[in-house]
This record gives structure tokens, C-alpha cells and sequence, in this order.
């Protein structure tokens, strides 16, 4: 069966709406994130077997646009993945979630690399240590593995990366970075979740347990612009840029 006929439900998580009944950046964010571990299952690429082998896949950027908004009202959505490819050491991967009318609401696009997580150093041998599903050549989004543009921010906090920040790859996790920047925002912006557009997060370097950073905002092309700075490492770790409708 091709990658694009295989469907999965999925179902909003009641903790990724805000107080004003709207899905938060990070729902989305988390909802992808689910259809591509789900995805994985299909293979022997799952995180098992990556630990097992002491690999495991790091997401580098992720372009996430909004047709319609997901809201309170919305079940068993429709949930497809499949990789397009391989561009040096970044493998495409396209998402796509649709309603019970199967009429698109999220489209998405991520870039990872392979770890080697003994080495914390990207897995560059041809042959991949498990197997992939074939890719399949539909584009959804127009995205780049890279953000290259130096912004200027103007701080909002400080923070220290904590044990509930960790995931199983022994790092922060990738949706914490987004829930970073979240709680960066104004009462203003969470008011506005229901009129976004399109996200582009990009991830610079690692964070680990006891990182000191600071988050803050500027303004990049008529978008918001959110950068998680690592105070510990000296270094830019994340930017998430979002586009909301008119």
C-alpha cells in the first residue's frame, strides 16, 4: 500500500487548547509530532529500535500551516505522513490533517537528521541502521531545513531547563521549545490562536538538563519572531516564526 493511502485518527488533546477554547502553537506542533511517532510504528525505525541501536532521528525545522483551525468541536481527524526524500543529510517528511469531511485543515513539513547519539554527531553512512517506507514525491508546504537571518530580540525571561524539559533522547524536547516561546506571548497573541496562519520552527542546537536561557521576541517580515538563546552555551538554540490571517 503507498504511504499516502495509509490513514491514522487522530484526536486533539484537551491540554493543548487555551482558555479561550483555541488550539495553542504547540498543539499543532504536537499533533504532527504524533502522526510521525505513529508513522515510525509502521517500520523499524520506532524509538525502540533507534535506542536499541543508539540512533535517533532529530527534527532540524518544521513549516506548519493552518487551512482551517482545530477546535473543540473537532474528532477523529485524519491524520497522513510519508517522506519525499533525502537531501543531504535531510530526510523530508510531508503531513497532512483533514476533517471528518476529509477538507484539509493542517499542512505540514519537517526536516530530520540520524543521530548517533554516542557521539551526538549526525549518522552519515549510506546504509541507514533499519529500514524506511518508500517516499512518495508530493510536496505540501514550501520549506527550508535552514533559518539564516540574524534578528534582533528583546528578552522576556530567563529560565533553567529542567527534568520535565528531557526527552528520551536525553535532550529537550522538541515541543518544549515551542511551549517556550508560547509562554512568551502576551494575553493578546494567546487570543489570536484561532487566526493563525503558518509556523516555521527551526532548531539551532541542543539544550540539556540545568541549560540557563532566555527567550524573546522581534519582528521578521510582518511576522512575529520567538528565539530561545542558551545562556549556558552561548548559543542560539531555537526560532519560531508565525504568520497569523488578516
Amino acid at each position: 500500500m503507498k504511504e499516502t493511502n495509509k490513514k491514522y485518527i487522530l484526536e486533539p488533546w484537551v491540554v493543548d487548547f487555551n482558555q479561550f477554547g483555541q488550539y495553542k502553537t504547540y498543539g499543532y506542533h504536537n499533533m504532527l509530532g504524533y502522526l510521525a511517532d505513529t508513522h515510525l510504528k509502521d517500520t523499524d525505525s520506532g524509538i525502540g529500535v533507534q535506542l536499541a541501536g543508539k540512533y535517533g532521528w532529530v527534527i532540524i525545522s518544521m513549516v506548519i500551516e493552518i487551512d482551517k483551525p482545530i477546535t473543540t468541536t473537532d474528532t477523529n481527524l485524519l491524520g497522513y505522513t510519508w517522506y519525499v526524500g533525502k537531501k543531504g543529510p535531510y530526510y523530508r517528511r510531508e503531513f497532512a490533517v483533514l476533517n471528518k469531511n476529509e477538507e484539509v485543515m493542517v499542512r505540514g513539513t519537517s526536516f530530520s537528521v540520524l543521530m548517533d547519539l554516542e557521539y551526538r554527531s549526525i549518522y552519515r553512512k549510506r546504509e541507514l541502521p533499519f529500514n524506511l517506507m518508500e517516499n512518495t514525491e508530493i510536496r505540501l508546504t514550501d520549506a527550508d531545513p535552514k533559518f539564516r537571518e540574524e534578528l534582533e530580540f528583546k528578552p522576556v525571561y530567563n529560565r533553567t531547563v529542567t527534568n520535565a524539559n528531557i526527552d528520551n533522547l536525553g535532550h529537550v524536547n522538541n515541543v518544549r521549545y515551542n511551549e517556550f516561546c508560547y509562554d512568551a506571548m502576551g494575553l493578546e497573541e494567546t487570543k489570536n490562536m484561532d487566526k493563525l496562519k503558518k509556523m516555521q520552527l527551526y532548531f539551532h542546537s541542543e539544550m540539556h538538563l540545568g541549560d540557563e536561557f532566555k527567550v524573546g521576541v522581534s519582528r521578521y517580515n510582518g511576522q512575529e519572531a520567538y528565539e530561545v538563546y542558551n545562556l549556558t552555551k552561548n548559543e542560539k538554540s531555537f526560532t519560531m516564526l508565525i504568520e497569523y490571517k488578516e
